[in-house]
C-alpha cells in the first residue's frame, strides 16, 4: 500500500475540489514510469490506493457492503459485482497467448476468475438464507395476562424465536463479511 500523508494545500488544485489552505490527503502510486498522483479532501478508501483493477474492484465490493445495508438485497448486489470482476479475470485471461495462459499470472487470473464465481454463488445461497428466514412477527400483548402461565408460555416462545432469527441472521451477514473479505490471489 502507499503510503498516504495529510498536506496543507499551498495552491488550488481545482480537479480534486481542493483550494489554498484546505487540509488534504496526498499519495503518490508507483507505475512503470512515474507515478500517477492523488489528492482527496477525504481520506482515501483502499480500492484507491491500488493501480490492480481487480484488487481495486474487490476491495470496493467489500467496502459497499460495509457501508450498505447487509441485507439479502445487498448480499445479491454484491454478488452480481463480484461477478462482473471475475469476468474482467477471465477476459484478461482469454485474450492472453496460448503459451502465456500457462504461466504464472495465467494460473493467478484464472484462479481469480474461478473464485470470484464461487464467492458470488455462496453470497447468493446466503442471500436466499437470510430472506427465507421466518419471521415471528410482533407479539400481540393486548390480550396478555401476566398471571397467566400460558401467556407467559407464549411470550417466551414469541422471545425464543426472536432471539434465534437474530442469531442466524447475525451468522449470516458474518458470513458473507468474511467472503468479501478474503481476497483470492
Amino acid at each position: 500500500m502507499p503510503r498516504v500523508v495529510q498536506r496543507k494545500a499551498r495552491k488550488d488544485y481545482p480537479s480534486s475540489g481542493i483550494k489554498k489552505g484546505d487540509m488534504y490527503y496526498y499519495t503518490s502510486l508507483k507505475m512503470q514510469r512515474g507515478g500517477l498522483v492523488k489528492r482527496s479532501l477525504t481520506p482515501f478508501k483502499p480500492s484507491q490506493l491500488t493501480n490492480s483493477p481487480f484488487k481495486s474492484g474487490f476491495l470496493s465490493i467489500g467496502e459497499g457492503w460495509e457501508d450498505g445495508d447487509r441485507d439479502g438485497a445487498a448480499m445479491r448486489e454484491a454478488a452480481e459485482a463480484m461477478r462482473e470482476v471475475g469476468t474482467e479475470c477471465q477476459d484478461s485471461f482469454d485474450n492472453m497467448p496460448e503459451g502465456l495462459q500457462q504461466g504464472d499470472t495465467g494460473q493467478m487470473l484464472e484462479n481469480r476468475a474461478s473464485e470470484c464465481e464461487r464467492i458470488a454463488d455462496e453470497l447468493e445461497g446466503l442471500a436466499d438464507e437470510i430472506e427465507n428466514l421466518e419471521d415471528p412477527g410482533e407479539y400481540d400483548d393486548s390480550n396478555h395476562d401476566p398471571e397467566d402461565d400460558d401467556d407467559v408460555d407464549a411470550f417466551e416462545e414469541w422471545q425464543s424465536a426472536v432471539d434465534e432469527k437474530q442469531s442466524e441472521e447475525d451468522r449470516i451477514i458474518e458470513e458473507a463479511a468474511s467472503l468479501l473479505g478474503d481476497m483470492p490471489e
